[in-house]
């Protein structure tokens, strides 16, 4: 099961699946068979995935059980933990043993989620290194998360798993629902694009699970499109 997706260049990925993360290069046409970049040996659950360093093609990758952040060199192969803090740490409030979850770097910081704390919040870094550079930052309390979208303007953008919504949050830590609606249940997590002219908000889904159909089956997911103006 794949987990985390990053871009480290035009049409070249890094993906995750547990504690492993691969290289898909796209260009290839249909030569694009996964090649390993490193399996990171006492990880506990590797989830959420930003690129630090576009230059050196780092990545910061959270550990969902373990309630920490690892660096990986995706051209050497080299990691180690950057980044640990109480408010990264796991437990089961969720049903499974989960802390830090979503994770993206933006404007010399990394922003990430604690599921089951229902928290946002964001660390300083030297994004070379990965280390912080200063205290890390509660922005809100509340919003349930999976994953997230931060806009050029610092604004996180929450997929609300469970909770069938998606909640903006301010840096200031206002915080807002901007859409509610079953068809967002199992939100799972969005990125920034444009339909018509316009910019959205694409959001994926892990099913309706909640909801079954023909009383045998829960429906898949998808991925939606929510509009955010001109």
């Amino acid at each position: 099961m794949a987990t985390g997706i990053a871009e480290l260049e035009p049409d070249v990925y890094a993906i995750i699946t547990p504690n492993t993360v691969w290289k898909v290069d796209l260009n290839n046409g249909t030569k694009n068979t996964p090649t390993r970049i490193a399996t990171l040996q006492s990880a506990r659950t590797l989830n959420g995935m930003a690129v630090l360093d576009p230059d050196t093609r780092t990545v910061a990758i959270s550990d969902s059980e373990a309630g920490l952040v690892w660096r990986l060199d995706t051209s050497t192969g080299n990691y180690t933990v950057i980044l640990k803090d109480e408010t990264m740490a796991a437990n089961t409030k969720e049903g499974v043993l989960l802390g830090i979850n979503g994770l993206r770097v933006h404007d010399g910081h990394v922003y990430y989620v604690n599921t089951p704390e229902r928290l946002f919040c964001r660390i300083p870094v030297n994004t070379t290194t990965g280390r912080a550079t200063g205290s890390r930052e509660i922005i809100s309390q509340g919003a349930l998360a999976d994953d997230f979208a931060i806009s050029r303007q610092g604004v996180g953008y929450l997929a609300g798993l469970t909770d069938s919504v998606v909640t903006r949050v301010f840096a200031n830590g206002t915080q807002e629902v901007i859409a509610n609606s079953s068809a967002l249940m199992s939100a799972t997590s969005g990125a920034f694009g444009q339909l018509g002219g316009s910019d959205v908000l694409y959001i994926t889904t892990g099913g309706e699970t909640l909801h079954v159909v023909n009383g045998t089956s829960s429906k898949g997911g998808k991925i939606l499109a929510l509009s955010l103006g001109p």
